[in-house]
């Protein structure tokens, strides 16, 4: 074969595939660029919050930007590859649709977090739950209750129900259910639970509520709303309120 013959077939590959290389070292240098100037534009609007929440949502659109240039290139330099790039569409698709639970999740938690609805530490009621917030990860939050008893609630869900934060800035607000039999008078409960509540009297920011939530055939429902100052004496605090109580109402059922 002639030398000739193979350098111009070199050339002539060459001379097709530059423009082709040239224009697909533009794509990967603009999708560096991209992804530079979105750092520069998250850790500048989003300065309060966390640091890893950031570094979160750049991974995600460097994996993003990154794939889409990879297609672009595999598209510039094999055109007439149609079998190829289709094939890279649908690992495109899929990957999306793999995120997409994710990137919800992730659209639920900056709201979460941007808005300052949540923190740790703070107490909250989720669907009738008592808890405490002990940390916020990357998917949701882990609650602890009363009975310290671990509880997961992804963020997706926060932003979906109604959320109590309990906690304010003198103390911690907090609902006690009262169910007792309803041989007992609506007037004696009444009472029984006012005397128990001055026993926690020096724990209570101000005067508690007494409301009648229900009343059945067979049982009385009341609703007590407190405001405490110390969170950490929740539980005793309850758990005074309950044994007077049982004193005088030994079928009476206290709830959180």
């Amino acid at each position: 074969m002639d030398v000739d013959y193979i350098i111009d077939i070199i050339l002539r590959g060459l001379e097709t595939m530059t423009p082709r290389i040239i224009a697909s070292i533009i794509v990967l240098l603009a999708s560096w660029l991209l992804v530079k100037i979105l750092e520069k534009i998250l850790y500048g609007v989003l300065r309060q919050v966390e640091m890893r929440y950031i570094d979160r949502i750049l991974e995600i659109a460097r994996v993003v930007v990154y794939g889409s240039a990879v297609v672009i290139v595999a598209a510039i330099l094999f055109p007439e590859t149609q079998a190829f790039s289709i094939i890279l569409l649908i690992i495109g698709l899929a990957v999306i649709a793999m995120l997409l639970d994710v990137l919800r999740n992730l659209g639920a938690e900056f709201y979460v977090r941007s808005r300052g609805i949540i923190k740790k530490g703070d107490w909250i009621e989720v669907d009738g739950v008592f808890l405490r917030v002990i940390d916020m990860d990357t998917l949701g939050i882990i609650g602890e209750t009363q009975r310290m008893e671990r509880v997961f609630i992804p963020y997706t869900k926060l932003v979906n129900t109604i959320v109590v934060n309990r906690s304010t800035p003198i103390g911690l607000s907090i609902k006690v259910r009262v169910t007792a039999p309803a041989t007992y008078s609506v007037e004696v409960v009444r009472d029984v639970i006012l005397k128990s509540i001055k026993a926690v009297a020096e724990d209570l920011v101000s005067e508690p509520a007494i409301n009648l939530a229900s009343m059945k055939s067979d049982r009385l429902e009341f609703m007590v709303e407190m405001h405490i100052w110390n969170y950490r004496k929740l539980g005793s605090i309850v758990e005074e309120l309950s044994r007077r109580i049982r004193e005088t109402i030994p079928d009476a059922i206290i709830e959180t």
